[in-house]
């Protein structure tokens, strides 16, 4: 293959989005795997493109997430082939074993959804078989000298990372609450005392060997799949997640600001308040350190290992690379009231307010006043942030834009009281063993504002009256290397001959939009976010669309097209129908649903846009509803198991694409992208 970016960026190239754990074929155990990838990229090529875009493959740490990052360099190893693995160990006891369960694995194959733990529990049973073969059998002996070159070669980190793996699900078994956080572990484990860690990889030695083993397959097969996309002269685009959690931090602490011995997060990352919530999202994710050198180092590092996996790589989240939105934790405990010295300032001021209600709202912007001078305190852990980054100015009390004081408490009773937000709290859950917590937005943004909410609070006479613990957590952007490092980025994917795709979707200052325009940024762009003439001055809008972009319909994480379309309302919907079909062409009284007029005509529009890289999700080609979606943003649990349908999976689609005899579904996908493809020429 030539030079991706000479050859791709001189015409137009178009592909499909596919999970692999939603990739179904009649060679899985209930799972796509990497002999489902082999499978997309002959259809691709069957279909004439260029793109296979996949989600991240790392192990999941949370509600099997990709962009939950367990470990960045360890592959989920659900995703191993057991058809592939059959090819290179023989094991007559794994052949029988899928026998036995023959009957099992058509329900977890014939499934609806991905049931993890029954596939899991089917995989890690197999795949303890083949490895016992692997180890014993004589005729191995050859695989044997490959699996230790595999370990030699990557002992910098292999061990290390699965060792974590294997410490994480011990301790989660002992304490499920805060077990998985690898800070509440004994202390020389979690600040990897150096004789520790050798003791443990010793006690540790056949699960390690296992593991490895489980690892030196994922990365074979893998290779394997990528040269096979290169004969096919198909792009493989994976994901670098902006967080990561677990192994990577253990291994990296100074990464992410954590101090030994105790390792306590003075801030964690969240986003900042939007339309949709007045509190934005306390994520709870690691912030990095952007003041040390050794965290742009870790991210060119990250972007080195995902260009030996992919061609093309979307940076997710690219607005965190520019700035990050921070909630202080208070893990000393030094912003409650009475350690800040104002309880007994704010006390006779609130029994005031009691007895003359009249007077409340001026006593609250008092009490506000004493609140926000108490954390300019010189001295105080945030009085560099506050001062720097809080206010608007100086002298006054009114916050930047976006940023936000809460007040924070331990949890009272079973309702959450009005206005509050209750959610877990890590840091509070690991030192303090108190999970749950209440959270009250008090801040004054603009000067027309009222207190009402802190009024509220403060003159509350029952259970929910301030105490002398109730904490102060300011919430503030805190600006990162940005335009420096995304240089960097673009710099290191030049020299390495890919491609990198900006994710930078939500609510977009324009200085990062500049900024990314003006060093040669590919925008990722999502048109279900600008289709009707009234986004005609946003980034999505198809006429707006640089050629140096990414175009999509839907994301893995919004509508799909068919549930996008039926929410719309009719008014809006005419619009749409007389910017894509001309106007007054097309009634919305007549399109309710969306037939396949409709669905080519919507789609069409990623395949005139003037961006030179096109993707569609299956899920969109398959015309599926929000209930067949990759992922709903907001819903930790049930996320993550759609599959394809049943009789437009891979087999079949490949079938079609070759126009034999197949099903009515798959060949009505494979018709409808060679439909969409005569727009543009290949």
């Amino acid at each position: 293959m030539t030079s991706i970016q000479d050859k791709y960026q001189k015409s137009f190239i178009d592909g499909t989005f596919l999970p692999l754990f939603y990739a179904r074929d009649k060679d899985d155990l209930g799972i796509g795997d990497i002999n489902s990838l082999f499978k997309s990229i002959k259809l691709t090529k069957l279909l004439n493109q260029n793109i296979l875009e996949i989600l991240p493959l790392n192990f999941s740490s949370a509600f099997e997430s990709p962009y939950s990052v367990l470990s960045t360099k360890c592959f989920n190893t659900l995703y191993i082939s057991h058809s592939l693995l059959n090819k290179i160990i023989d094991c007559k006891a794994a052949l029988q074993f899928l026998k036995i369960y023959k009957k099992q694995i058509i329900s977890l194959k014939t499934h609806k959804k991905v049931d993890y733990q029954a596939v899991r529990k089917i995989k890690i049973e197999l795949f303890k078989l083949y490895y016992r073969s692997f180890i014993d059998d004589k005729k191995n002996a050859q695989l044997r000298e490959v699996f230790k070159g595999f370990k030699k070669k990557n002992d910098d980190w292999l061990e290390d990372h699965l060792l974590y793996i294997l410490l994480r699900e011990k301790y989660f078994k002992e304490n499920s609450l805060i077990g998985w956080d690898f800070r509440s572990w004994p202390d020389k484990i979690r600040n990897r005392d150096k004789n520790t860690i050798i003791q443990l990889k010793r006690e540790y030695r056949k699960e390690l060997d296992y593991e490895s083993f489980l690892q030196w397959i994922c990365y074979k097969q893998w290779s394997d799949v990528k040269k096979y996309a290169h004969s096919c002269k198909v792009a493989l685009m994976g994901d670098i997640p902006f967080s990561v959690d677990g192994a990577d931090i253990w291994l990296n602490p100074e990464v992410f600001a954590l101090k030994k011995p105790a390792l306590k997060r003075t801030f964690s990352q969240g986003v900042p308040p939007d339309m949709f919530s007045n509190f934005g999202q306390y994520w709870q994710f690691y912030s990095f350190n952007w003041d040390s050198s050794k965290t742009t180092q870790f991210q060119l590092d990250r972007l080195s290992w995902n260009q030996k996996l992919f061609s093309i790589i979307r940076l997710d989240h690219v607005l965190g690379y520019y700035r990050g939105y921070l909630f202080f934790e208070d893990p000393e405990q030094q912003s409650t009231f009475k350690n800040l010295g104002i309880w007994e300032q704010i006390t006779p001021l609130i029994h005031q307010g009691h007895i003359y209600p009249h007077k409340q709202g001026d006593i609250a912007w008092e009490i506000y006043k004493i609140f926000l001078d108490a954390l300019k305190k010189k001295g105080h852990l945030l009085s560099n942030i506050i001062e720097k980054e809080f206010f608007k100015d100086k002298e006054g009390y009114l916050l930047k834009e976006n940023h936000m004081l809460l007040v924070a408490r331990q949890a009272i009773g079973q309702e959450v009281p009005e206005s509050w937000i209750r959610q877990v709290s890590v840091e509070k859950s690991v030192y303090e063993k108190i999970p749950v917590w209440d959270f009250l937005k008090i801040s004054k943004e603009k000067s027309f504002q009222d207190h009402a909410k802190l009024t509220a609070y403060l003159f509350n006479h029952g259970k929910l009256a301030p105490k002398p613990d109730d904490s102060l957590r300011p919430c503030v952007f805190k600006k990162a290397p940005g335009e420096e490092l995304i240089k960097k980025f673009l710099k290191q994917a030049k020299k390495k001959d890919s491609i990198l795709v900006s994710e930078a979707l939500g609510v977009v200052p324009d200085f990062i939009v500049k900024s990314l325009d003006t060093i040669g940024a590919i925008n990722y762009i999502p048109l279900i976010y600008g289709l009707t003439p009234d986004d005609s001055n946003n980034l999505y809008f198809p006429v707006n669309h640089l050629k140096e972009a990414f175009v999509t319909f839907a994301l893995h994480d919004s509508s799909t097209l068919y549930s996008w379309w039926i929410s719309k309302p009719t008014a809006e919907k005419q619009k749409i129908l007389d910017f894509i079909f001309g106007f007054n062409q097309e009634k919305a009284a007549n399109h309710h649903y969306v037939n396949y007029k409709l669905q080519k005509e919507i789609l069409s529009q990623v395949y005139k846009s003037k961006a030179f890289m096109k993707v569609l999700l299956w899920t969109d080609i398959f015309l599926s509803a929000d209930e067949d979606a990759i992922n709903k943003p907001g819903c930790e649990r049930g996320q993550w198991l759609a599959r394809m349908p049943l009789n437009a999976d891979l087999d079949n689609l490949i079938q079609a694409a070759k126009n034999r005899k197949s099903t009515i579904e798959a060949k009505n996908a494979v018709n409808l992208i060679r439909d969409l493809k005569k727009i543009f020429p290949s």
